[in-house]
């Protein structure tokens, strides 16, 4: 019988962080565009290692007497590896004059197989599914932080 120690799989082999301070991004695009400076890149040390991403983001929704949605997505270098449809939703005032928001710590994670020892990075994008009546987001309202981590896991 063994006590495992020979078998480091799962084990962490490394973490990395980014928190990132921008403030106050305003997004009311309907394509996907960065959320600030929210990236990381991790080089693992093994193509067989899985690596953790983990990201809390920090939104605000804005809009006035409509429902406003949005999405969020995490990349591997240029390449979508998840997307969070209605990452963001508020439903809204039913008149012109009412004007209100939403306070979201989003979280995200997913489990990456990226079969490389190079380099690599990722990060979180946003977008609004409809900007309609000046519907918005607002990446790190009030200078709140939002933080990315990856932690590369051995392969099992």
């Amino acid at each position: 019988e063994t006590d495992g120690s020979a078998f480091p799989l799962g084990k962490i082999l490394q973490v990395v962080q980014t928190v990132d301070t921008t403030g106050n991004t305003q997004i009311t695009s309907t394509s996907y565009v960065d959320a600030g400076s929210l990236s990381v890149s991790i080089t693992p040390s093994s193509t067989n290692s899985k690596v953790l991403v983990m990201a809390t983001v920090n939104i605000q929704t804005f809009a006035s007497h409509v429902e406003t949605n949005g999405n969020s997505r995490i990349l591997r270098g240029s390449t979508e590896i998840i997307e969070y449809p209605y990452a963001f939703v508020m439903e809204a005032g039913k008149s012109n004059s009412n004007r209100v928001f939403y306070n979201n710590n989003h979280p995200e994670i997913y489990l990456d197989s990226p079969s490389t020892t190079s380099s690599t990075t990722y990060k979180v994008q946003l977008r609004l599914i409809s900007s309609d009546n000046g519907a918005k987001l607002v990446y790190n309202q009030n200078s709140s932080k939002s933080v990315i981590t990856a932690m590369e896991v051995a392969a099992w």
